[in-house]
């Protein structure tokens, strides 16, 4: 009977030492705070060598993939350039804008390069076709299906022929 009686009391003194603990011991709690924010640092720094070495992989992965698009692409300028005729240069210039915008449409084009609409919808149609965008989506642009720097190696490639 006597905790019915002294419930309300015990939870108020309760509280009461509870805030004085914590505004007589503020400093407990900011140095448990930094303790875990050193603590989350030293992690970090023990992880980081493998985080930097899997970047650097990557990073050489892709470039040597662009490196391999690009001469790949200048060995084949000749034949494509032959190909295209007229239409080289726009279609350069049509993956570089595709590859810095990461989607590609007949009216961008057109309105970008500075080409007639038919041109534009062949040079889209062809990127399509070779696999670089995706497929006509009504009204809406082409999805990369590639990634753009490789677009740019093959640029850079069919420039430099």
């Amino acid at each position: 009977m006597w905790i019915n009686i002294g419930g309300g009391i015990f939870t108020m003194m309760m509280v009461i030492i509870g805030i004085a603990l914590v505004v007589t011991y503020w400093w407990a709690f900011l140095l448990a705070g930094l303790a875990l924010y050193g603590i989350l640092l030293l992690i970090d720094r023990i992880l980081a060598p493998g985080r930097r070495v899997r970047y650097e992989a990557r990073q050489a992965a892709r470039a040597a993939e662009s490196q391999e698009t690009f001469e790949a692409m200048r060995a084949a300028a000749p034949a494509l350039r032959a190909e295209l005729g007229p239409e080289f240069e726009p279609y350069i210039r049509a993956l570089r804008l595709a590859a810095n915008d990461r989607k590609d449409s007949a009216t961008q084009l057109e309105q970008r390069l500075h080409i007639e609409h038919r041109t534009a919808d062949r040079l889209a149609d062809l990127l399509s076709y070779r696999g670089l965008v995706g497929p006509r989506n009504g009204s809406q642009p082409r999805a990369l299906l590639v990634k753009p720097e490789l677009l740019q190696a093959m640029a850079r490639g069919l420039e430099a022929s």
